[in-house]
C-alpha cells in the first residue's frame, strides 16, 4: 500500500474551487450593488463594489466565527489534547497542515471530498460562512508529516451548524476519495458546539466601513520587495536600484515548485532580481494590505530537489514555511520609485 503522498499526484481526484465567501447570499442585495454602479463602471468603481458586496453580505448575515472563538478553540484543544495524551497544532491559510501529504487548508480544492461516504464540497471560511456544504473555521493535526497513529480534525459550520469531522486515513481508496466522518468523541464535539454557539460580541459584528480592495500591481510588488528586504529608507531604497541592472515582475494562476509536483494553488506573484544573485521575491496578494510570502530559493542546485521524494518534502517544507506579512505600513512614496523601476506583466 502506498502512504498518501499518493494525494498529491491522485490523478483521478477531481479538483473543486474553493468557494467564495464574499458572493452576494440574496439576489436582492446583489441587484442592489449593481445598481449604484454605473454602466460605465472604471476598474476603481468595480473594486470599490466588491468591497460593498462583501459588508453588505455580511451585515445580513450574522458571523459564525472570529478570533475570540479562535482562541477559545486553541485552549480547547490544548486541555483536550492533554487528555488524550495527544498534542494538537492549529493550521490556517498561512500555515498548512503535512498529515500523509495533506496540505490544509491550501489543498481543500485538489480532491474529491466524501463525509460517511457521500462526496460534498469542503472549504475553508475566516468567518463560518460561506458555499460549500463544509466551511471550516479551523484544521488540527497531532502528526507533522507523518501518518502513524495521527488524527486529522476539521473544525466547521454546516448550514450554520457546528460539526467536527476527522480522517485518519493514510492510504488510496478505490474511490480516489478523500473519507472524512463526524468525530464519535461526544466531548469533542460538545467543546467545539459551546464555543461556536456563544454570541460574538457587538464590537466584532459591528460593520465598518468596506476596507478598500487592494488588487496586484507594481506598487504592490515595490512593497512587498521593501518589507522582504526590510528597507526602511529612501536612501536603502536607492541603493538597492543602484546594485540592481532590473527587476522582473510575473504573475501566474499557480506555481509548481520546481519539477516536483507539488504546486502553490494561489495566484503567485514573482519578483526576480538582475543578477539574480541580487534576490527574489515569491508572494500571494490576499488584497487586504497582507501577503503571504512563499521562501522560494532562487536556485535549486540541491541534488535532492531531483529526488521524487525528498524533492516533495523539500517544496512541502516552503509551502509550510510561508508567512502572511503586512504591507500596509509601507508608504506610496517609498515604494513609488522602485514601482518605476520594476519591468513585467503586472499593471503599474
Amino acid at each position: 500500500m502506498k502512504i498518501f503522498p499518493w494525494l498529491a499526484l491522485a490523478t483521478c481526484c477531481v479538483a473543486l474551487s474553493a468557494c467564495s465567501q464574499t458572493t452576494a447570499k440574496t439576489k436582492s442585495t446583489t441587484q442592489a450593488t449593481q445598481t449604484s454602479t454605473t454602466s460605465s463602471m472604471s476598474e476603481t468603481t468595480a473594486t470599490s463594489t466588491k468591497a460593498t458586496s462583501t459588508t453588505t453580505t455580511q451585515a445580513t448575515q450574522a458571523l459564525l466565527w472570529d478570533n475570540k472563538k479562535k482562541e477559545e478553540l486553541a485552549s480547547f484543544m490544548q486541555r483536550w489534547g492533554k487528555t488524550m495524551n495527544q498534542s494538537y497544532t492549529s493550521y490556517d491559510e498561512a500555515n498548512s497542515s503535512n498529515y500523509a501529504g495533506l496540505h490544509f487548508p491550501a489543498d481543500f480544492d485538489k480532491y474529491t471530498m466524501a463525509v460517511d461516504d457521500i462526496t460534498t464540497t469542503i472549504a475553508w471560511s475566516t468567518n463560518g460562512l460561506g458555499e460549500a456544504e463544509y466551511n471550516v473555521v479551523a484544521v488540527y493535526c497531532d502528526v507533522d508529516g507523518g501518518t502513524i497513529g495521527g488524527h486529522l480534525y476539521l473544525f466547521a459550520f454546516k448550514e450554520q451548524q457546528p460539526v467536527v469531522l476527522i480522517t485518519e486515513q493514510n492510504q488510496a481508496t478505490p474511490d480516489n476519495r478523500l473519507h472524512f466522518t463526524v468525530t464519535k468523541n461526544q466531548e469533542l464535539k460538545n467543546g467545539f458546539a459551546k464555543i461556536a454557539n456563544e454570541p460574538i460580541s457587538t464590537t466584532t459584528t459591528s460593520v465598518s466601513p468596506a476596507k478598500e480592495v487592494i488588487p496586484n500591481s507594481k506598487l504592490v510588488a515595490a512593497k512587498v520587495w521593501i518589507k522582504h528586504y526590510n528597507l526602511t529608507t529612501k536612501e536603502q531604497v536607492e541603493s538597492s536600484m543602484k546594485s540592481l541592472d532590473a527587476l522582473d515582475v510575473y504573475s501566474t494562476p499557480s506555481l509548481q515548485i520546481w519539477n516536483t509536483g507539488v504546486v502553490v494553488n494561489k495566484s503567485v506573484t514573482y519578483i526576480t532580481a538582475t543578477p539574480l544573485a541580487g534576490g527574489m521575491v515569491t508572494y500571494h496578494n490576499n488584497e487586504d494590505g497582507t501577503v503571504i510570502d512563499y521562501p522560494v530559493p532562487t536556485h535549486f542546485q540541491d541534488k535532492n530537489w531531483d529526488d521524487p521524494v525528498k524533492g516533495k518534502q523539500m517544496a512541502n517544507e516552503i509551502i509550510d514555511q510561508a508567512q502572511t506579512i503586512s504591507i500596509e505600513n509601507i508608504s506610496d512614496e517609498l515604494a513609488q520609485p522602485l514601482a518605476k523601476f520594476m519591468t513585467g506583466e503586472i499593471s503599474q
